[in-house]
């Protein structure tokens, strides 16, 4: 009996199939990557493996290994903000954390930091980021980082900022 009909077999390609599908929809959910270069991407590696594809997409420059983690831990709406695409984690202090961020339609990367919807709840703590935001607006200096945007995506602040 050949191993093709086995069912087996056929429960395990069908696997692969699903599996192969779900990473295929989570990184077009994502948005941050081209519809194109997924479906390239795909097509040239089914054949290699799954587990390949992610990978791939790191060595073309599609995503960051960060967004790989992240499509792999099933965040990939942590991947967007507003207007910008997380491309890395840069840091986290006591008022939230800060990213490498591509600004989508004008591809300006800047550092974006974003503070905790559990902080938005707190009219102290909206006071004090509006404060941050409207001094760091006033601030022109070449050792200051400027910002240049600032607003709230489902209750997290974030005031992006300039970046090299």
């Amino acid at each position: 009996m050949s191993s093709v009909g086995h069912p087996a077999e056929r429960s395990s390609r069908l696997k692969v199939e699903v599996a192969s599908e779900e990473l295929r929809q989570r990184l077009l959910d994502s948005v941050c990557v081209a519809t194109e270069q997924i479906a390239a991407t795909f097509d040239q590696n089914m054949d290699g493996g799954l587990e390949l594809i992610p990978g791939q997409l790191i060595r073309e420059d599609v995503i960051t290994p960060w967004q790989a983690r992240q499509l792999a831990a099933r965040n990939g709406k942590r991947l967007q903000i507003g207007a910008y695409d997380r491309l890395d984690r840069i840091g986290a202090g006591g008022m939230g954390e800060v990213f490498r961020a591509r600004h989508r339609r004008m591809m300006r990367i800047v550092a974006l930091k974003t503070l905790p919807a559990h902080t938005m709840e707190s009219a102290d703590a909206v006071q004090r980021f509006e404060r941050e935001v409207e001094a760091a607006a006033r601030l022109i200096h070449p050792n200051i980082v400027t910002a240049y945007d600032a607003g709230e995506d489902d209750g997290h602040g974030r005031p992006p900022t300039e970046s090299d």
